[in-house]
């Protein structure tokens, strides 16, 4: 028997962007507050403390608990799949120490700030040829459907 199964349902996809957790201010601060030596929970509890958003915060709260419950960081943030990545779970799941996920977050943080000047570089750039593409778009069917008919009587 064959069975299709889609990847990723619209549903899913609505939840990700309505919920807007971001990942590569939560992974600066995570860092930040990991680099003072407190730990890893305790560096979460202070994220949490100042989070003002009720989204975020949620989720906060579960990465907490999981962490509190013994389990992995890597386990927490996958029980959030919704809002992190399975990049971002996996980058935590081979290593024992939380300091070794952390240096790899660091790389993330760089490897997305890149990805994010380079986006918005293709969209500045991408601006004046899909504008120019719109106006001689519209040109052209001024000249087809007004121009040409009042001209075709000349010709016949």
């Amino acid at each position: 028997m064959i069975a299709i199964k889609a990847k990723r349902s619209w549903t899913t996809w609505q939840i990700q962007r309505k919920s807007r957790f971001p990942l590569v201010l939560f992974s600066q601060e995570l860092l930040g507050a990991a680099g003072c030596r407190p730990g890893l929970v305790e560096s979460l509890e202070t994220l949490l403390e100042k989070e003002l958003q009720p989204d975020v915060k949620k989720t906060l709260t579960q990465i907490v608990v999981c962490l509190y419950e013994g389990h992995p960081l890597s386990y927490a943030l996958q029980q959030s799949a919704l809002i992190f990545r399975r990049f971002m779970w996996r980058l935590c799941a081979p290593v024992k120490r939380p300091a070794h996920c952390l240096k790899r977050w660091s790389r993330y943080i760089a490897y997305q700030s890149q990805m994010d000047v380079v986006k918005r570089q293709v969209i500045s750039a991408s601006i004046y040829p899909a504008l120019l593409a719109c106006v001689g778009g519209l040109v052209m069917l001024f000249l087809m459907v007004y121009v040409v008919p009042r001209f075709s009587h000349i010709y016949a």
